[in-house]
C-alpha cells in the first residue's frame, strides 16, 4: 500500500522513448546532472531501462547515507566494478563482510599509523620534484597520480614502485574505461563481449593484477611482519587459522582496493587544486606565503599540519569544486519514502557530490574559488551534508584521515619551491568516470620558486 502522502511522481526532465536522458547524459553529464537538480531536492533521469533518482538536499542525503544506511547497498555500477575490477574489498563489500574487512584495516589508518606515514609522503614529495626544472612543461595529473601511487605502496604495502609508474598509470586509463560499460543496457553481458572499452579494461586489471600479486607473493614468502597494511591482513588471516597462501584472490581484492583508492582521489584532487589556483593568484599567494613561512627551507612534518590552515582551506575548496569521487549510488532494498516520494524496491539512487557541492543554497557564489568559505565560523553555518568528499557514515572513506594528511603536506611541499600555471590554450575538461579526472590530463608550465 503506497502512503498517500508519497505518492505523487518524482519530477524530472523529458527524455526519449527507450533512451531517455542517455543524450543529455553521454554529452555532459555533470552539467545535466545540475539541471535534474532544478526539479527539487529528489528528482529523476532515465536511460535505457533505467530510472535514477537523484537526491540533493542535505537533510535527505544523511537520511540515505546515516539514519537509514541499512535500507540500501551499492548501486548496480559500484557491483560491476566490484565483479571485473576490485572484487571483494572493503569499498564494495557488504554488511557484515563489509564490517569484518573494515576491523581488518582498521588498525593501519589509526591516528598513530596515518602520522607514521608523514615522513614517507614528505621524502616522496621532496624526491619527485627533485627532478622538475624551471620553464619547463608537465602533466600535473600524470605527475600526482606518479607520486601518489609510490607513496601509497610505500606506505601500505612496503612497496617500491619505481619503474612500474608509467604501467600503473597506462592500466588505470584503462580500467576507468569501465564507466562507458556501466552505462549501456546489460552492461554485465557488454563485459563479455570484445567492445573496445572491455578490451582495454580487462588489459589494465590484467597489469595491475600482476604487480598486486607479486606483492602479495613476496609477503607471503617472507614471514617477517613488515608492519604495513598487507602484512596486517596475512597476520589477522593467520590469528583466525587461515592459511593465508588459500586466501590469495581474497587478499587481492582488498590490496588492489586500497591501492587504487588510496591514490587515485587524492592525485585527482591535487591536480584540480594546481589547476583552480593558476586561476585564482590571490589565493595563490596566500598559499605559498604560509607554506614558505610555516616550512622554510626544511622538509615538512606532519606538526606543521596544524599551521598550515590556509594550506586546509585550499583543499577543501578544491574537493567542493571538483570532489574525485563525484557521486554515490545505492540501490533500494524495500519501498522507502524519502522527502514525500515513494521510492519501490529495487530502485537506483544518485547523491552527487559536484552537484551539491555547487547547490547555491549552501555556498554563495558557489562556482567562485574562495578558501576562505572553510575558515570555522563559516563552516558551522552551512548543514553539515552539504559537503561530503568522503561519504559518510559506516561507508565513509576510511583513509579520509591519510588522505588530508597526504594532500596537505604534499600541496605544502610544492608549493614552497613551485609555481605552476596553465599551459597556453590548454582547454581543461573534467571527465567523470569512476572519479573525476581531467580528460586530457592537466598540461602546465614551472616556475620555480627557489632563492639562488
Amino acid at each position: 500500500m503506497i502512503p498517500t502522502t508519497a505518492s505523487k511522481a518524482i519530477p524530472g526532465p523529458a527524455g526519449l522513448p527507450f533512451l531517455g536522458n542517455l543524450l543529455d547524459v553521454e554529452q555532459d553529464i555533470l552539467s545535466f546532472l545540475q539541471q535534474v537538480a532544478t526539479y527539487g531536492d529528489v528528482a529523476k533521469l532515465t536511460f535505457f531501462n533505467r530510472q535514477i533518482t537523484l537526491v540533493n538536499h542535505p537533510d535527505l542525503i544523511q537520511q540515505v547515507l546515516i539514519k537509514d544506511n541499512d535500507a540500501f547497498e551499492k548501486d548496480a555500477g559500484s557491483k560491476l566494478l566490484a565483479k571485473y575490477v576490485l572484487g571483494k574489498g572493503l569499498l564494495t563489500s557488504e554488511g557484515e563482510e563489509h564490517k569484518k574487512m573494515r576491523k581488518i584495516s582498521s588498525p593501519a589508518f589509526n591516528r598513530q599509523r596515518i602520522l607514521s606515514y608523514g615522513k614517507i609522503m614528505a621524502d616522496a614529495t621532496e624526491h619527485h620534484i627533485a627532478s622538475w626544472r624551471d620553464a619547463s612543461r608537465i602533466d600535473m595529473h600524470r605527475e600526482m597520480m606518479a607520486l601518489t601511487s609510490a607513496i601509497v605502496a610505500k606506505a601500505l604495502f612496503n612497496m617500491d614502485v619505481g619503474e612500474k609508474v608509467d604501467a600503473i598509470g597506462e592500466a588505470l586509463e584503462k580500467v576507468m574505461r569501465i564507466v562507458e560499460v556501466i552505462r549501456l543496457p546489460l552492461s554485465d553481458l557488454s563485459m563479455a563481449l570484445p567492445l573496445p572499452p572491455t578490451v582495454a579494461i580487462k588489459s589494465g586489471i590484467a597489469t595491475l593484477d600482476k604487480i598486486i600479486y607479486e606483492t602479495i607473493d613476496e609477503h607471503l614468502a617472507d614471514s617477517e611482519d613488515r608492519g604495513d597494511l598487507l602484512s596486517m591482513m596475512i597476520v589477522a588471516r593467520k590469528e583466525a587459522g587461515i592459511d593465508p597462501k588459500t586466501a590469495r584472490k581474497q587478499l587481492r581484492d582488498e590490496a588492489m582496493t586500497l591501492f587504487l583508492a588510496g591514490h587515485e582521489t587524492t592525485a585527482n584532487a591535487l591536480t584540480w587544486t594546481f589547476y583552480l589556483l593558476s586561476q585564482n593568484p590571490a589565493a595563490y599567494d596566500l598559499l605559498q606565503a604560509e607554506a614558505k613561512e610555516v616550512l622554510g627551507n626544511r622538509t615538512a612534518t606532519t606538526d606543521d599540519i596544524a599551521q598550515l590552515t590556509y594550506t586546509r582551506q585550499v583543499v577543501a575548496e578544491s574537493m567542493r569544486l571538483y570532489p574525485p569521487a563525484w557521486v554515490i549510488g545505492r540501490t533500494v532494498m524495500r519501498d522507502y519514502e524519502l522527502g514525500g516520494y515513494w521510492i519501490p524496491k529495487g530502485s537506483e539512487l544518485w547523491l552527487s557530490q559536484y552537484v551539491t557541492h555547487r547547490d547555491g543554497r549552501w555556498f554563495d557564489r558557489p562556482t567562485e574559488f574562495h578558501p576562505e568559505r572553510w575558515k570555522d565560523e563559516e563552516t558551522e553555518k552551512r548543514p553539515k551534508y552539504s559537503y561530503f568528499p568522503f561519504s559518510a557514515g559506516v561507508r565513509n572513506c576510511i583513509g579520509e584521515q591519510f588522505a588530508w594528511q597526504e594532500a596537505i603536506l604534499l600541496l605544502a611541499t610544492i608549493s614552497r619551491s613551485w609555481r605552476v600555471s596553465l599551459s597556453p590554450g590548454f582547454k581543461v575538461v573534467p571527465l567523470p568516470q569512476v572519479t573525476l579526472r581531467p580528460k586530457d590530463g592537466m598540461k602546465m608550465v614551472l616556475r620555480s620558486e627557489l632563492t639562488p
